[in-house]
């Protein structure tokens, strides 16, 4: 295919070296990677040492966003590799339903540009690889669409009258434009060229400088450090490492892309744990790796290589959180469910830092799309994480898991809840007032759900009305205490510790330090995992004075449930039997006035302090067995089936607590 205008012999124009820009770093660490390339992997080019080759240089002609031209036939092979085959077949099916229809979709919003953009790239992409026509002179049909539609930049999530916003549609148009480019571009005429380079600069890229420098991006002036900061500078930065040197020189603004997404790395912790998790992620790290792969394909060989190995590392809370490529730990704003996008991010990190345990975990993740087809490494060995510890607490992300296998899809899992809400003296948005909630799944099914994403932007109840469906602490598998939960007002916070006496029991603890306000004195749950078999939460809590204190456990939707005792939860081949022991008499009626069915507790009479263990016993409902006894002390509790007795420790903490993130005040407002 060749565009009518196109003109043979395409010069790059070629920039020296800015002497102000940085060394590159010291090498990684021994360890992180080697091994002698396979045959069809994408060809490893070198860069002279002690200098870095510039964007837009004369050896990096197009394709150079994630590949080069050397590297086509590799790809070709790749799309017959039994590892990748399915995520080929997945691309070429999203790129042959583009071939039909109007270039655009109906209507012009940016989410209708942003989709047909996408498509242009994923079009171009098969028509590099494959080189049949038609999918090229589709990407050429709708780029010209794209191009000649404003309303990339504007209004979004409701808000229409801010004008001019380099919003995630706004990248996401980027990103599709950006790879469609580098696929097309060898075969434009410079005055197309230009036309798309300048039409892009005029319609988005423009207005992310404008950002850059303004007041009006919270995004990108540290207001907010989150999933928009790396979609942001991903997708403006892949762009202009696109365009650059196709008459303008972007050699500034990729370093200003650069700085943003580092940024955006080094807001995670050491531990690889962060605030957002699951499918908030795989949405900014997965952008993130987009524009670090261009970097490192285009000057900064080293550039996912920071000595902590932190990017490795961020996969393994949403490894652990997920059973096989089923995301369970839906927390805050998140998703039960397929984790659709991770692939591309577990085949970058498997293949940056040559790990088999990710290089596994992505063999079971959803395709994945153009990005992760081209970075993944077909001969990677993957290793079943078996090997890893089934009990694991993330501090930062505040998730505990305690679960029976790493690897069987049948697993009895059990996560935690801890971490921070919303509040006055620390804040995120997607963070929701479900402090020492809990979810449960068992051989194949969730048996304590979660409600999850449940935000309407543009409705309107606040996000942190204690009323809300979904973010509120009722919705949730926690406490209320008369009636009430976790207020932004008492800027809700947890903390969380694993405290495991022995190899057959698995004991985690979350502790709200506050967030229901002058009236709890204590709130800790004690969660365990007996034997692989037996989940107990142990609830200690104190108040100032006396009141009625409430739990919930909420099922998915459909599942039966039956308050009578002991208690159920049922949905398809799992059952959980809920049996609470303890001192204090409770009261148990099933309830369907929140998002999710749910039974709750109550207590009779208003109380001071209470000390109640939940057995959990999560079971298949053709094999119930007799449940263990359990008997609770000041100090421990005995659990006791047949063969065995444990005995479970309860580590207490001292009353009132202060933690280094409450140490800073501010008044209610």
């Amino acid at each position: 295919m060749r565009f009518a205008s196109h003109t043979a012999g395409l010069v790059i124009a070629v920039f020296a070296v800015a002497s102000c820009k940085p060394a590159e770093p010291p090498a990684a660490d021994a360890g992180t990677g080697g091994g002698t390339p396979a045959k069809d992997k994408l060809v490893e080019r070198k860069h002279m040492s002690g200098t870095a080759a510039k964007p837009g240089s004369a050896q990096k002609a197009h394709p150079r966003l994630w590949f080069g031209a050397q590297d086509v036939e590799a790809l070709r092979r790749r799309t017959q590799h039994p590892r990748f085959q399915r995520d080929w077949e997945a691309i070429r099916r999203s790129a042959e339903r583009a071939l039909n229809g109007p270039p655009i979709g109906e209507g012009r919003s940016a989410a209708v540009l942003a989709r047909a953009a996408g498509a242009a790239g994923t079009c171009a992409f098969v028509y590099r690889v494959t080189q049949e026509e038609r999918f090229g002179k589709r990407a050429k049909e709708i780029c010209d669409a794209v191009l000649d539609t404003d309303g990339w930049t504007g209004g979004y999530l409701g808000k229409r009258e801010i004008g001019a916003r380099f919003h995630l549609h706004t990248a996401a148009i980027c990103q599709g434009m950006a790879l469609a480019y580098d696929m097309l571009a060898g075969e434009m005429s410079e005055t197309e060229r230009k036309r798309f380079v300048d039409r892009c600069y005029e319609k988005a890229l423009k207005t992310f400088l404008e950002e850059c420098r303004g007041k009006n991006n919270p995004y990108l002036n540290g207001e907010r450090t989150m999933n928009w900061l790396a979609v942001l500078s991903s997708g403006a930065g892949c762009l202009f490492i696109a365009l650059d040197g196709d008459g303008m020189d972007f050699t500034r603004e990729i370093e200003i892309a650069r700085a943003h997404v580092l940024r955006f790395v080094e807001w995670y912790d050491d531990d690889g744990s962060a605030v957002e998790h699951g499918g908030y992620w795989t949405y900014g790290m997965g952008h993130a790796l987009q524009l670090l792969r261009a970097l490192k394909e285009n000057g900064w060989p080293k550039i996912l290589q920071q000595r902590s190995r932190k990017l490795e590392r961020t996969a393994y809370p949403i490894l652990y959180g997920c059973i096989g490529g089923k995301h369970v730990v839906n927390f805050c704003d998140d998703s039960y469910g397929p984790l659709r996008g991770a692939r591309e991010c577990a085949l970058v990190l498997a293949a940056e830092f040559r790990d088999a345990h990710l290089q596994w975990w992505a063999e079971q993740l959803p395709p994945a799309g153009v990005f992760g087809f081209i970075v993944g490494d077909p001969d990677l060995k993957a290793v079943p994480p078996d090997g890893l510890p089934t009990c694991m607490v993330f501090g930062r992300t505040g998730i505990g898991v305690l679960r029976e296998s790493m690897t069987d899809p049948n697993t009895r899992f059990l996560a935690i809840k801890a971490g921070r809400a919303r509040g006055r003296i620390f804040d995120d948005p997607h963070c929701q007032f479900d402090l020492n909630s809990v979810v449960l799944d068992a051989f194949g099914v969730t048996l304590l759900a979660d409600p999850g994403y449940g935000h309407d932007w543009e409705g309107k109840i606040s996000v942190t009305d204690p009323k809300h469906h979904s973010n509120a602490t009722p919705p949730h598998n926690t406490v209320l205490i008369d009636g009430r939960g976790q207020e932004v007002q008492w800027s809700p916070i947890a903390s969380l510790d694993d405290l495991s006496p022995s190899k057959d029991v698995d004991y985690v603890i979350s502790r709200i330090e506050q967030g229901y306000g002058p009236k709890l004195a204590r709130f800790d749950r004690h969660a365990y995992f007996v034997d692989k078999r037996f989940y107990v939460l142990l609830d200690d809590i104190g108040l100032t004075v006396p009141g009625t204190i409430t739990w919930n456990f909420h099922g998915p939707k459909g599942a039966e449930m039956s308050a009578k005792e002991p208690a159920t939860i049922t949905n398809g081949p799992g059952r959980l039997r809920i049996l609470p022991q303890g001192k204090t008499r409770l009261a148990c009626t099933r309830r369907d006035d929140h998002v999710l069915p749910r039974l709750q507790w109550d207590t009779v009479n208003e109380v001071k302090s209470v000390r109640v263990a939940w057995l959990l016993l999560a079971e298949r409902v053709d094999a119930a067995a007799a449940p263990p006894s359990v008997e609770l002390y000041d100090e421990f509790m005995l659990l006791s089936d047949r063969k065995k007795t444990w005995r479970l420790p309860i580590v207490r903490r001292r009353v009132p607590y202060t933690s280094s993130m409450t140490l800073i005040r501010r008044r209610r407002k």
